[in-house]
């Protein structure tokens, strides 16, 4: 493709997203350089507003370094498109930088390509270590970043050119990062240009979508790894999902418990109980579920028992001694047994295998050391849209985008999940979000978490059923 009809390319489809010349951004454009001087200078791309046309400038900038083929022509073989910062770094976006929500915009651009972006996005002093290797090997002819600018690169993609296109086929892997960073910016004001952005980047799967385990992947690590915890926010699915795997005809046996405060270790393992049928007070064996389970596999069944609500009991107190016999490599050469009842046994049977569930939304939660967290495989589950008539999605992806502007890192894992937008119609949604989902967002507030969030909070839920969630 030529070099400059794909300069113009790209500037009118950002034109047709909202980017106006001088006005909401500066364009610069520095391609018509001799074939000795283009590889390390080349760029075109978007400034913030408010810079020089020409010169040093600041803040975050949208910019493509072309690649020339080796024919001696002026067409181009590929692009770098690189999220970078000025060279007099943050005048402007310095809290923007600092925020979650501006990581998460690009983030989502590597939903269906390989895009490389830093885990925080105002750190300006190191490289991207991708950034080398990738354009030194597979794109050498494209722009080299030296030891000044390859610290101030935050996130970057380069992208194969193989045919010509215009502004109405510009391909995908162009549109969706201007589109991001006109979002970013606040370009779009007309529909017409906010419809092209929404469009664009509905087409991404959402940050918590894409993690996303099938029920059957789920099952395979569960196989391998024998002792698993399915953690998650609310609503996320965790005992649901336990509960179709155990439906699983692998399983001849499944086994189900539910921990609380109270929880113990005779209740779980194995312990003496009064005999309520006896005239006099006589104590008789009262084996536990884990006994059970352990009993039966050791008869060559495969057993499933799920722990739901693992974190809610005193895990020291209700495991005891049975830790140590959660070992997954444990292999056939250990020196102690731990007596159950009538069992002494160094390891728990092959065929036995857990699945515990826990709340990462729960203030009781038990603290779980190091060492539990190394006997089992920890798998989180993310609120996701559902393909199901009663699923309000519209209403899913308010929540998920308030919590992505809002959250810290931590907490997104408050961010309640699918099953509490499963309503029959809006009247059942309404009813919902009056007594489960405004409830809860006003707990976390209260709780110190998302404060940022309040306020739109209070005017979501205002508008939607016409609550105040503070009078």
């Amino acid at each position: 493709m030529e070099l400059n009809v794909f300069v113009d390319v790209i500037k009118e489809y950002a034109q047709n997203v909202g980017f106006i010349p001088e006005k909401n951004g500066i364009w610069r454009k520095d391609i018509n350089r001799p074939a000795n001087e283009f590889e390390s200078v080349a760029y075109f791309g978007f400034i913030r507003e408010g810079q020089e046309p020409s010169g040093p400038y600041s803040d975050f900038s949208l910019c493509f370094m072309p690649e020339k083929t080796n024919d001696n022509t002026n067409s181009v073989s590929a692009c770098a498109i690189v999220l970078v910062v000025g060279t007099q770094q943050f005048m402007y976006d310095g809290v923007l930088a600092q925020s979650p929500f501006t990581r998460r915009r690009f983030l989502r651009l590597n939903s269906n390509s390989r895009v490389y972006y830093k885990s925080d996005f105002s750190s300006i002093t190191d490289p991207l270590p991708e950034l080398i290797t990738k354009l030194k090997e597979e794109h050498p002819h494209i722009r080299q970043f030296d030891d000044r600018f390859g610290p101030l690169v935050v996130a970057f993609e380069v992208v194969d050119i193989k045919n010509d296109f215009t502004v109405d086929d510009l391909p995908y892997e162009f549109k969706k990062w201007i589109c991001a960073y006109a979002e970013f910016r606040g370009w779009p004001t007309n529909d017409s240009q906010r419809k092209e952005v929404v469009d664009v980047l509905d087409k991404l799967e959402s940050i918590n979508s894409k993690k996303s385990l099938t029920d059957n992947e789920i099952f395979e690590i569960l196989k391998k790894d024998r002792y698993i915890i399915l953690q998650g926010a609310p609503g996320t699915g965790k005992t649901f999902t336990a509960l179709n795997i155990a439906e699983y005809k692998f399983f001849n046996e499944v086994k189900f418990t539910q921990f609380h405060a109270e929880t113990s270790y005779s209740d779980f393992v194995y312990g003496i109980r009064p005999d309520t049928d006896s005239n006099t007070l006589v104590y008789k064996n009262s084996p536990g579920i884990l006994y059970e389970a352990i009993k039966e596999a050791k008869e060559g069944k495969n057993v499933l028992l799920i722990i739901d609500e693992i974190n809610r009991a005193n895990l020291s107190n209700v495991l005891g001694p049975v830790f140590y016999l959660f070992e997954k490599n444990a292999g056939d050469n250990r020196k102690y047994k731990i007596k159950i009842g009538d069992l002494e046994i160094d390891k728990l049977p092959d065929s036995l295998y857990v699945i515990g569930t826990m709340n990462t939304a729960d203030k009781s939660l038990a603290i779980v050391d190091f060492a539990l967290r190394r006997r089992f495989t920890w798998i989180t589950l993310r609120p996701k849209v559902i393909e199901r008539d009663d699923f309000r999605k519209e209403e899913f992806l308010d929540f998920e985008n308030m919590f992505m502007r809002h959250a810290t890192d931590e907490e997104l894992n408050l961010q309640p999940g699918q099953s509490y937008f499963i309503a029959a119609d809006e009247e059942a949604m309404k009813e919902r979000l009056k007594y489960e989902l405004m409830p809860l967002i006003k707990e976390y507030i209260n709780e110190g978490f998302l404060p940022s969030a309040k306020d739109e909070f209070v005017n979501y839920f205002y508008n939607k059923i016409g609550e105040l969630m503070y009078e």
